[in-house]
């Protein structure tokens, strides 16, 4: 994507200071990195050059981060004890 992969790098550390204080900024860029996944995917070459599919593949796991984070990262591990805790 050449010079357009700049403005990322600008906007991810605006969204990373920002997110230090609020997840949502965090979820935003994880978002803003999912547009640029399927740039490179349509447009530009594959993240990782001996898989093409790779960038789609980010493009995937991507938003499932941003909806966690949306939701203030809660923890995994609480979220499986407190399954088993309703099972017994």
């Amino acid at each position: 994507l050449g010079f357009y992969e700049f403005p990322l790098g600008v906007i991810m550390i605006f969204l990373a200071y920002k997110g230090m204080k609020d997840y949502r900024y965090l979820a935003l860029g994880w978002i803003v990195h999912t547009v640029y996944d399927l740039l490179h995917h349509y447009y530009g070459n594959p993240i990782i050059p001996m898989a093409p599919a790779s960038s789609a593949g980010c493009a995937i796991c991507d938003p499932i981060l941003a909806v966690w984070l949306y939701f203030n990262a809660p923890s995994v591990f609480r979220l499986f004890q407190a399954r088993r805790s309703h099972v017994v």
